[in-house]
């Protein structure tokens, strides 16, 4: 988006229970955009729109892609999940996205042109924009190591969400949205249990996001986090 198009209604405090930053999306305005972050060549920024609201792209920026995080656009038509296991792109190339009746919280991501064709350094993805000392790459394995070795390696492992939540590890439904795939095999898999040498397995390339693999009842309410 351009700064001209939406004045930013909202800014991002650093956490006080955990690494990062707290961003808060009122519902006191039809449309609350945060500011803009750079993650390397990508632009980032957070949107909350209320009902039937809409908010212009700017296309002329680069590749835009709108990942949604609750709610639902009704223009393109995208929810928060793909369908069980689909792998689905996030690019959109209207020149805004509208919401649907009960609004939209989303995330665009802008692939500028100076950006490479694939990402070799953590170097070349390092955050700018406000509060950038909070928002530092930090692997797994450095982030929980005191915890468990399981994320030492860059095969995560099959691995289970469903513990009780706590200030640090908020209850989620985890799905991925790619900011880059090294090899271009990366992504999810199946198995019959952990650690069983037969995988189904699901790339996801830039841009693209999948639908759960964990348990959900009808209704879409998670029932069981499994990875």
């Amino acid at each position: 988006m351009k700064p001209e198009m939406i004045t930013p209604s909202t800014i991002a405090e650093p956490s006080t229970t955990r690494p990062g930053l707290n961003i808060t999306l009122t519902a006191k305005v039809p449309v609350c955009v945060s500011q803009v972050w750079g993650c390397g060549d990508w632009q980032v920024q957070f949107v909350r729109l209320g009902a039937l609201e809409s908010v212009p792209l700017d296309q002329s920026a680069g590749e835009v892609y709108v990942k949604v995080v609750s709610g639902g656009l009704a223009s393109p038509a995208l929810s928060a999940y793909a369908a069980d296991r689909e792998i689905r792109s996030t690019r959109v190339k209207n020149n805004q996205v509208r919401a649907g009746d009960s609004g939209a919280v989303i995330t665009v991501f802008t692939a500028t042109p100076a950006l490479a064709d694939n990402i070799r350094s953590m170097d070349e993805v390092q955050m700018s924009g406000p509060l950038m000392e909070h928002l530092q790459w930090q692997s797994f394995h450095e982030r929980f190591e005191s915890v468990t070795d399981a994320f030492k390696g860059a095969d995560l492992t099959t691995h289970n969400h469903g513990h009780d939540p706590s200030p640090v590890a908020p209850a989620f439904a985890e799905v991925h949205w790619v900011l880059n795939n090294g090899t271009g095999k990366g992504g999810m898999y199946t198995t019959a249990e952990p650690g069983h040498a037969e995988r189904t397995r699901y790339p996801i390339q830039r841009g693209e996001e999948h639908g759960p693999f964990f348990y959900h009842d009808q209704g879409g309410r998670v029932t069981l986090l499994m990875m």
